[in-house]
C-alpha cells in the first residue's frame, strides 16, 4: 500500500507524516518511508543481497543502489506511460524562466518520485505501508506553480489520471495566509534566498492553488483522498490518527 502526503508549503505535509506512521504502527502495519525502505528493498534482488556482503561499505552501497535503480525505473516509466511524457513535454516546455525550473530540480524530482512508486510497487509485498512525503501527486506544486506562474487548471486534471495512482492521498490542507506565516517563521529554501518576501508568498499562494486543484482532481478521478485540516486553531492529530485507521480497514 502506497500512501502519499500532499499539502502546500507551510500546510504541515511533514509533520502530519510523522503521525500518519505512527498510527499505522499502531494497527499492527508494517510501516516505512522512502528512506527506511531503500535497503530493505534492495536487499530483496539479486544484485542487493550481493551488496550487502560488504561489510561497513553496505549501508552506503544499497543506498546507491536504490539511488541508481530509481532513476533508470523512473525513465522507463516514462516509456512505459507515453502519455505522462507527452503531457511533461508539452507543459514544461513552455514555463517561463523566472520558474526556475533547473535551480529546483524539477524534472530531477519527477523521475525519482516517479522511479520511487515502481520500485515500491514491484518490490514490495501486499501487507507492507509505504509512506511517501513528496509522491507523484505532491510534484504538481513543482510541476505547475511557481513565484512568476499561477497552476494552469488544463494541465493537472490529465496529470492526475496520467501517473500511477497511490493507494491513498492524505491532504493536508491550511489557509493560504497561515502557510505563507509558517513558511516565513521557519525558513525558506536555500536555492529562494535571493527571493524578497512577496515571491515566496506568491509561490506559497500559487502551490496552495496547485495542491488545490490536485486534491481536488485526485477524488474525481476515484483515488482516496484523506483531508486533514491543520488551520490556524491547529490539529487534531488524534483524530487525524483515526481517519488513518479507518482507511486502512
Amino acid at each position: 500500500m502506497i500512501i502519499e502526503m500532499l499539502g502546500a508549503p507551510g500546510a504541515g505535509k511533514t509533520t502530519a507524516l510523522e503521525h500518519v506512521i505512527d498510527a499505522i504502527a499502531a494497527h499492527g502495519r508494517e510501516v516505512r518511508t522512502v528512506e527506511t525502505a531503500a535497503r530493505p528493498l534492495m536487499e530483496r534482488t539479486l544484485l542487493g543481497r550481493l551488496v550487502g556482503r560488504l561489510g561497513r561499505f553496505r549501508d552506503p552501497a544499497l543506498w546507491r543502489l536504490f539511488v541508481l535503480r530509481r532513476l533508470a525505473f523512473g525513465y522507463l516509466e516514462l516509456v512505459r506511460h507515453p502519455r505522462l511524457t507527452i503531457l511533461l513535454a508539452r507543459s514544461q516546455l513552455g514555463r517561463p524562466s523566472g520558474a526556475d525550473v533547473r535551480a529546483r530540480r524539477v524534472w530531477r524530482w519527477f523521475v525519482r518520485a516517479l522511479g520511487t512508486n515502481s520500485l515500491l510497487r514491484r518490490l514490495g509485498t501486499p501487507g507492507e505501508v509505504y509512506v511517501v512525503d513528496e509522491g507523484l501527486c505532491h510534484r504538481t506544486v513543482q510541476l505547475f506553480s511557481s513565484s512568476v506562474e499561477t497552476p494552469d487548471d488544463r494541465w493537472i486534471p490529465e496529470y492526475v489520471r496520467s501517473i500511477p495512482a497511490p493507494d491513498l492521498v492524505v491532504y493536508v490542507r491550511a489557509g493560504v495566509e497561515a502557510c505563507q506565516a509558517r513558511v516565513e517563521t521557519r525558513g525558506t529554501w536555500g536555492h529562494w534566498q535571493h527571493r524578497t518576501s512577496d515571491q515566496i508568498d506568491t509561490y506559497v499562494a500559487n502551490a496552495h492553488t496547485a495542491a488545490t486543484l490536485t486534491a481536488e482532481h485526485s477524488a474525481a478521478s476515484g483515488i482516496r483522498l484523506l483531508v486533514f485540516e491543520n488551520g490556524d486553531s491547529g490539529a487534531d492529530w488524534a483524530a487525524l490518527a483515526s481517519q488513518v485507521g479507518d482507511q486502512l480497514g
